[in-house]
């Protein structure tokens, strides 16, 4: 590149200002060839270099290697030596252009592809190598799977060819373009039969069946392998048939779609829809082989193999079905059915259509996309429920996330009093359905406790729809709480609880950082006078920036800010052991939206404390309040301490609005759009009047558990072990209680890979040492603890000969290989070296100075085994030699390893 302008100094540096695009100048090297010839057919390669500066170039010296499977037949003025071609030109005048050529004859044999992209130039006055664009051009006629390749790109982009196949998806309206698949295809399972043509001013009418030649050009969109820049389009015939061809999930490996991309397929297993978020906007659904996709964290230990592994077992599963078009909002919306909507957890079968890559959901993401060619048929298998599961119990408690209830237009919520008046039906009807005696509310206005708050609105609401009783809100003394737009707040029953104390909240700490404030209000029911309190919180979200604070994403699966969600609980669990209401009593209930799934660091720290969580008690491993990304879980959360817990009767998630397409909410523009929605699906009712799922828990405030506190705990399982090896281990406890269910927290040294379900846990450690695994069990009455140790060590590795053998020795087995020739059985004496593996690097042991070890000599019995002391090394090589040096180094095996 060549830079000119005036030279100016500041900032400590000299600096050179362009005036404007032609003080800025480059020198460009670019090459042309047919995209396709004829077997033995002779061809030209013409490579132009254009001076795009305000120099004159000189010595220029332009190379080109001559590709291995072509025979060169003239070359102009280039020398030519070991099949490279130069030519040397003397000087190039600024913005001037040079050609050069040269012929070759193509091989005899059809469907090969001749690359050239070995090729550059140099001048002595320009300060850079200067490369080319690839030639590619095919022997034969160019067919659709030869473009496609067997990898993710095509080869031969920016190459002009022309193409067959038949139509077998016609989507000009939608997409501007049409699909065409080779109907014989080249037998190669790999390379995909179909491709995209992309004709933006569908120029060129086609329908299903016709056979066409379409000349274009070939490129990459989205990474989808698409023909652009479309020269001519011929009908060769029409009413031609391709029968789709057999697709089936989960892949084998992820991106195995490939080689179907551009084809005609058919799925013809039952899909079950696991995200309709983005229906509205885009008239796309994530669809599932195998049924619901439950985010990898919410059922096992953040980067334990088994969440990696579920994690990518659900990308092998999931499939986005699409509309068939790229323009927003579609009008009308697809695939709802029965009263307006289409249920995450139904199901689809036979489904039939064409597949593409390209761009999902609202991001950059892009993703394999079926387009059916056939109208899809959705069996409602979710069925929605008038009323939450009952929970047993005299008191219910609700967790809900109201989802920007704010009587203040504009920033959030509803943009008008309209649709305010559509957002406040739904949530009313919902609270009114739940019938709670407490209300935890998340994402309600900060805008205080006056007639014009958002939460009078609501409690003013509440009791305009709810006839038999009379709600209150909790205000605690002060004009906000914390400085969000948004807040949390309570609701409660005035007939049957009555507010104990004040409430109080937290400032310091991690809730004066990124997390919003808590609220703390003590309760007492009415009927019985029994006290419980109720600590209500909202987490900082995943999507979240915590780098500032570096806390950013980790790349395990629980998002950014999970350091900062950590330490809130660690926080919140102390500051309620200092009863902060005064209450003097120590039942506590913590809800609210944690921004954590099940099995995250910020859960399993409120756990590690004694608390109950009542959701994976009751509800198990399969419960869920939110879906992302297609995955389910639970972020809104309900835990007890451990004299709440046995006073717990139920626990349950009422899926009004995690499984709802958004579509159907208050708004009356499609989200993120500005446009009116195409057609208004709301209706007066509870049914996805947010986007999580209350949470409604049961108390017995007077219960007594007939149970008693377990007095033991054993863990079971290996005393010893290796290093990346999987090592089970089991709780048991007694006396066995029945009444109450038993919840277990695992922890290990050094925070190993772990998985845990309940009493069973898997553990896998990637370093030696002594380790230490710590269960504690408890069922609300009480709660007991049990460690077990276990010694990891390295494989053991010996060098012998030059080689390395990796083994694991237990026992003193021996490690069985070819016996030298001449063993024979006297005494040899070796000198040997041990080294040990410190600090990633291996170290002889006489240079650490914790580690001694001197060995001398070693029998060799008749079966050539060798008896060898390692000095309680866990992890060593061991290099030998014969005392006569001029044997080679060697080692008698098997041998005998006594650490």
């Amino acid at each position: 590149m060549h830079v000119q302008g005036p030279l100016n100094y500041g900032y400590n540096n000299f600096k050179i200002e362009p005036r404007d695009d032609g003080d800025i100048g480059f020198v460009s090297l670019s090459k042309t060839a047919p995209g396709n010839i004829g077997a033995g057919e002779i061809f030209t390669y013409t490579l132009i270099i254009h001076n795009n500066t305000n120099l004159v170039l000189s010595n220029l010296v332009l190379t080109d290697t001559i590709p291995m499977s072509v025979t060169l037949v003239g070359h102009g003025t280039a020398n030519l030596t070991g099949g490279v071609l130069q030519w040397d030109i003397a000087s190039l005048a600024p913005h001037a252009t040079a050609i050069v050529e040269f012929s070759v004859m193509a091989p005899d044999e059809e469907g090969l592809l001749i690359v050239n992209d070995d090729y550059a130039l140099n001048a002595d006055n320009y300060p850079m190598s200067v490369f080319g664009n690839v030639a590619n051009t095919i022997v034969g006629q160019a067919t659709i799977p030869l473009i496609q390749g067997e990898g993710l790109a095509s080869q031969f982009i920016g190459q002009n060819v022309t193409l067959e196949g038949v139509v077998v998806g016609d989507f000009q309206d939608g997409m501007s373009g049409f699909f065409i698949q080779d109907p014989i295809g080249d037998g190669n399972l790999l390379t995909s039969d179909g491709i995209f043509v992309y004709d933006y001013n569908n120029a060129y009418p086609v329908d299903n069946g016709d056979y066409v030649s379409v000349s274009g050009t070939v490129s990459e969109y989205n990474d989808g392998t698409q023909l652009g820049n479309i020269s001519a389009v011929e009908i060769v015939s029409t009413g031609n048939v391709i029968s789709p061809t057999i697709v089936t999930l989960p892949e084998s490996v992820n991106g195995e779609l490939e080689m179907y991309e551009g084809m005609l397929v058919k799925l013809d297993h039952d899909m079950t829809v696991v995200q309709n978020y983005f229906l509205g906007k885009y008239g796309q659904l994530t669809l599932a082989e195998g049924g619901r996709l439950f985010k990898a964290t919410n059922v096992y230990t953040p980067s334990s193999q088994q969440a990696i592994d579920l994690t990518d077992e659900n990308q092998r599963r999931s499939l986005v079905l699409d509309d068939g078009s790229s323009h927003q909002a579609p009008d009308p919306i697809p695939y709802i059915g029965e009263n307006n909507t289409v249920r995450a957890g139904d199901k689809v079968s036979e489904l039939i259509g064409v597949l593409d890559e390209g761009l999902i959901n609202s991001g950059s993401n892009v993703d394999y996309r079926l387009h059916p060619t056939q109208a899809p048929t959705f069996e409602r298998v979710n069925e929605r429920t008038a009323t939450p599961e009952h929970v047993d119990g005299s008191i219910k408690v609700a967790s809900f996330n109201v989802l920007n209830y704010f009587t203040t237009f504009g920033s959030r919520g509803a943009d008008n009093a309209e649709e305010f008046s559509r957002q406040r039906v739904k949530i009313i009807a919902a609270m009114g359905s739940i019938n709670a005696d407490v209300y935890g509310l998340m994402e309600i206005e900060n805008n205080g406790y006056d007639t014009d708050s958002a939460i009078y609105d609501l409690v003013s609401g509440m009791n305009e729809y709810i006839t038999h009783t009379t709600y209150a809100f909790v205000d605690p003394g002060m004009s906000q709480v914390g400085g969000d737009q948004i807040t949390v707040g309570f609701i409660y029953n005035t007939e049957t609880i009555t507010v104990v104390g004040s409430a109080v909240t937290s400032n310091t700490g991690a809730f004066a950082q990124k997390n919003r404030q808590p609220l703390v209000q003590t309760f007492a029911e009415k009927a019985t006078d029994e006290k419980f309190t109720v600590v209500v919180n909202h987490f900082k979200s995943k999507g979240s920036s915590c780098d500032d604070m570096g806390d950013p994403d980790m790349g395990d699966g629980q998002g950014n800010c999970n350091g900062v969600r950590t330490q809130a609980s660690e926080e919140l669990v102390a500051w309620l052991a200092t009863d902060p209401t005064a209450s003097g009593n120590d039942k506590f209930l913590i809800i609210g939206d944690l921004n954590a799934y099940a099995f995250e660091d910020p859960i399993r720290a409120i756990e590690a404390h004694g608390y109950g969580n009542l959701i994976k008690m009751f509800q198990k491993h399969l419960a869920y309040s939110y879906v992302f990304d297609g995955e389910s879980g639970y972020l809104d959360h309900a835990l007890a301490s451990p004299s709440m817990t046995p006073q717990v009767m139920g626990a349950t998630e009422w899926h009004i609005n995690a499984d709802e397409p958004s579509v159907i909410d208050y708004n009356q523009e499609v989200p993120d759009t500005g446009t009116p929605k195409p057609e208004d699906l709301y209706t007066p009712d509870a049914y996805r009047a947010s986007d999580h799922d209350p949470v409604i828990v049961g108390l017995n405030l007077t219960f007594v558990p007939t149970d008693v506190a377990p007095s033991e705990v054993i863990i079971s399982g290996n005393a010893t072990g290796k290093i990346n090896v999987a090592y089970a281990f089991t709780a048991t406890v007694s006396p066995l209680t029945t009444t109450l269910p038993i919840t277990y927290h695992w922890s290990a040294t050094d925070m190993p890979d772990v998985t845990h379900q309940q009493n069973h846990a898997t553990f896998i450690w990637t370093e030696d040492g002594v380790k230490q695994i710590t269960v504690k069990a408890q069922n609300g009455v009480g709660m007991v603890s049990a460690t077990h140790v276990i010694t990891i060590l390295h494989r053991h590795v010996i060098s012998s000969n030059g080689q390395t053998i990796v083994f694991t020795n237990t026992d003193d087995t021996g490690v069985t290989i070819e016996v030298p020739s001449g063993a024979v059985s006297e005494t040899i004496e070796l000198t040997l070296r041990i080294f040990k593996y410190k600090d990633d690097n291996w170290h002889d042991v006489a240079q650490i100075s914790t580690d001694t070890c001197t060995p001398t000599s070693y029998d060799r019995s008749v079966a050539n085994q060798l008896s060898i002391g390692i000095c309680g090394l866990s992890e060593f090589i061991l290099a030998g030699e014969e005392m006569e040096s001029e044997q080679p180094p060697k080692i008698y095996l098997p041998i005998v390893l006594k650490n």
